[in-house]
């Protein structure tokens, strides 16, 4: 009896992780279901300061400073094609600013991400939302506060919790199938002079 727990345990723990991924095909119970719940994103709560950084994500690859100085920039470059970057309050220490994207086309959208929920160990209810499009998203979150459609066919929604701490913006792109690619996770705290929003 106790080999077969042996065995049963990591295919059910298996079988529960690949029911919250796959980019989006398929349907999942997580509980990151409101703009709220955003207040923790690869592994990284909402507060956390710049020294615990890397045992969130490991090593960064680069980094830079903003225009002004404000924030320092950390790159996390190591999955091709599959770029994180995370802003970090220059004056507080605390992250503002974490954004991840999947630039990757047809077969290898998937291959990549998956390859970076590895690199990383992204939690599987923070991947469900990369190959989702505009509609599931609105139907996941309701009736975002910004929604627009660039020239180049680029969708942004745009999303705000009810306390203006939290914004979520989702890029959907149509040379990507109109599946979601890119995520922007921005955290307003109370002794921050500034909100980072990425372009």
């Amino acid at each position: 009896m106790k080999h077969l727990l042996i065995y049963i345990i990591p295919v059910l723990l298996s079988l529960s992780i690949s029911a919250c991924g796959g980019g989006g095909e398929t349907e999942v119970d997580c509980s990151n279901n409101e703009v709220v719940d955003f207040n923790r994103f690869l592994g990284i709560d909402y507060g956390t300061e710049e020294h615990l950084l890397e045992s969130k994500l490991g090593k960064f690859t680069g980094g830079a400073f903003t225009s002004d100085s404000s924030s320092f920039i950390y790159s996390f470059n190591r999955v091709n094609r599959v770029p994180i970057s995370v802003w970090v309050n220059a004056k507080t220490g605390k992250i503002n600013t974490i954004f991840m994207e999947v630039i990757s086309l047809g077969e290898n959208f998937d291959a990549d991400l998956e390859a970076a929920v590895q690199e990383f160990s992204i939690d599987p209810c923070d991947v469900v939302w990369f190959g989702m499009s505009a509609k599931d998203i609105k139907g996941k979150l309701g009736a975002p506060a910004e929604e627009a459609v660039s020239a180049e066919g680029v969708t942004l929604l745009s999303y705000d919790s009810d306390d203006f701490l939290i914004t979520v913006a989702f890029k959907i792109y149509e040379q990507q199938e109109n599946k979601c690619s890119s995520i922007s996770i921005n955290w307003f705290h109370a002794d921050s002079d500034i909100l980072l929003d990425e372009d």
